[in-house]
């Protein structure tokens, strides 16, 4: 995986269904737990379910569990992005992948 390429970061898009896509800077923190897009935006690591590629696309969909402070149920969520090349799409979905089967393990 090419976990320094993702710690460093590149501009992506984020797809919201209905709405213009957001561009945004995407990085992992330093101890690869939570990928970032601004100061107050972040996902952790440990809560990505899965990361759905085709082949070829630029594109890709990082799924995810969130717990809500006020439930105590979590919410099944998914963050579409995309890169601008199939090949750095390629670099994301790998890193985070593993990233996600170390935190599963």
């Amino acid at each position: 995986a090419h976990f320094g390429y993702v710690r460093r970061g590149a501009v992506m898009e984020l797809l919201n269904p209905g709405r213009r896509p957001e561009r945004r800077y995407f990085q992992l923190d330093e101890g690869f737990t939570a990928l970032r897009w601004s100061w107050t935006d972040s996902l952790l690591v440990s809560e990505i379910t899965g990361v759905a590629h085709e082949a070829g696309s630029n594109a890709f969909t990082i799924d995810y569990q969130a717990t809500h402070a006020l439930r105590t149920e979590s919410v099944k969520l998914s963050m579409p992005l995309a890169c601008r090349s199939a090949a750095e799409a390629a670099l994301w979905v790998g890193a985070l992948s593993a990233l996600q089967r170390l935190d599963v393990a």
